[in-house]
């Protein structure tokens, strides 16, 4: 059973969703270099100056990252 880990970096104030729009395509080149088998990157605006970016990442590679990519937080997204 392989968990799916979501890393989250939380973003405030009035620049928060534009800079956690560049951050998740920073996440996705990130992934792509690396050949990571990544479900999904992205960016949610969750009020009018809160954003996050996110990428979800199979556990096995969420534990080999945590430390290069150094998110604010993670939980678990899912679980198969």
């Amino acid at each position: 059973m392989e968990r799916t880990i979501k890393f989250i970096w939380d973003y405030f104030g009035p620049p928060a969703s534009k800079t956690a729009s560049h951050h998740s395509e920073h996440l996705l080149e990130f992934a792509e270099a690396r050949d990571l088998s990544i479900q999904q990157t992205g960016y949610e605006e969750l009020k009018e100056n809160r954003a996050i970016a996110f990428i979800l990442l199979p556990e096995k590679d969420a534990v080999e990252f945590k430390d290069i990519l150094r998110p604010h937080r993670a939980e678990i997204a899912k679980e198969d």
